[in-house]
This record gives structure tokens, C-alpha cells and sequence, in this order.
């Protein structure tokens, strides 16, 4: 399960599920109450009503814990649930639509790819900070980004420039196709390493590449 912020939501959502195509029907939980232990609470209680039930998520939200699900026959799910909680305290409702390609899943809960770099940039500077690592001192930080063709990852060499970024070298690795690593100093607190990577990506993003995280040596 994968937790993570997105923009005033806290999700947690299973982010290697794979729905069939039969499960058409989406099912939210809605629970008056924020609180992230209730929500996980409820979740498992819905997993183990019927072993035919998909779990995908849930998130906290605008004063409300809502879990969802997908099911393949809608017909007495809202009477399943209602009984697996009757002895909740809080209020809560349940609704039920299609969503025969899961759309809600793809995006709403699951993170698209700038948050998903976020993500794993936070994995990161969590570990240095384990460390000790002063997250505000000035690094010479490597990122690195991929381009199917050499005149985009050219473009994007040139351009960044102005950014204060500096190419560092070309990567020659399998499953790469015109990948460069380029370098600058900054600080890597959430502001500032967030900051960075959004120039990155947006230059990255306009000649149609990939963008492949960074690294630094402390």
C-alpha cells in the first residue's frame, strides 16, 4: 500500500491491483470522520465481508474517511456493508456507480507522475535525514532524465542552462535511450528539492523525456 499527499487528500491506495474488466461497479464508503486509523480499520473490515470485494484505497478528505472498492454485481452490497458496520458509531453512507474502466482508481488515487517522483524524492531525503544529514546545506545534487532521440536530450541541455543546471555526463545503460545526468548545488528540504524538480520536469516534459530522480553524495 502506498500513502501519500495529494493536494488536500491523504490516500493510501494499493498501487500494483489489477482490476479485471468485469469489475464495473465502484464503491465508496463515507465515513463522517477524518481519521486515518478508522479508515484503515473499516478497509479490512469491507476486505474480509466478501473475498470477491476489491479494496483499492482510501482517503481522508474535507472531514470525511472514504473507502472504495470495486465489485462485479452491485446487488446487495449496500446491505452487506451496512451489516459488517452496524455497530459503528459514525455516520456514514453508501454509494455506488460505474466505472467500467476504473477511472476513478487511475485518477483519483493513484498517484500521476509528478507525485509519484515526489514520492520517491521524499523516500530519499528521509533516509539522508536518518542519517543525520542536514537536509539545508547547499549538495551537488546529479538528476537525470531520458529522451527517445539525441536532439531532444540536446534541446534540453541547452535549455536548462539557464536554470543553473550543468551537464555532467551521457548514461549508457540498457533499457535507456538518450539519457544524461545533469548537476547542481542546492539544498534538498521539501521546499527546495521540490522547487528543482519542477524545472526539471517541465523542461523534461517539453521535449517528451522521462525524468529518473537524482542522486547525491554526502
Amino acid at each position: 500500500m502506498l500513502a501519500y499527499k495529494k493536494e488536500y487528500s491523504y490516500i493510501v491506495v494499493d498501487e500494483c491491483i489489477k482490476i479485471p474488466n468485469r469489475y464495473k461497479f465502484l464503491v465508496g464508503l463515507f465515513i463522517k470522520k477524518s481519521d486515518i486509523e478508522l479508515a484503515n480499520k473499516i478497509f479490512n473490515i469491507i476486505k474480509d465481508i466478501d473475498k470477491s470485494f476489491l479494496s483499492v484505497g482510501y482517503r481522508i478528505v474535507d472531514g470525511w474517511s472514504e473507502i472504495y472498492l470495486y465489485v462485479e454485481i452491485s446487488k446487495g452490497i449496500q446491505k452487506s456493508i451496512k451489516e459488517a458496520l452496524k455497530d459503528l458509531d459514525e455516520y456514514f453512507e453508501v454509494s455506488i456507480s460505474k466505472d467500467k474502466n476504473h477511472s476513478f482508481y487511475i485518477n483519483e488515487l493513484l498517484p500521476n507522475e509528478l507525485e509519484y517522483i515526489y514520492i520517491k524524492s521524499k523516500q530519499i531525503t528521509n533516509e539522508l535525514e536518518n542519517e543525520g544529514i542536514d537536509l539545508k546545506n547547499l549538495f551537488e545534487v546529479e538528476h537525470y532524465a531520458d529522451f527517445e532521440i539525441k536532439s531532444q536530450a540536446d534541446r534540453f541541455l541547452e535549455n536548462i542552462k539557464e536554470e543553473g543546471f550543468e551537464f555532467k555526463d551521457y548514461i549508457d545503460e540498457e533499457g535507456l535511450n538518450h539519457a544524461v545526468a545533469v548537476v547542481k548545488k542546492h539544498s534538498l528540504d521539501d521546499g527546495s528539492i521540490k522547487k528543482e524538480i519542477d524545472v526539471l520536469y517541465k523542461y523534461i516534459s517539453k521535449e517528451h523525456g522521462k525524468y529518473y530522480l537524482w542522486s547525491v553524495v554526502v
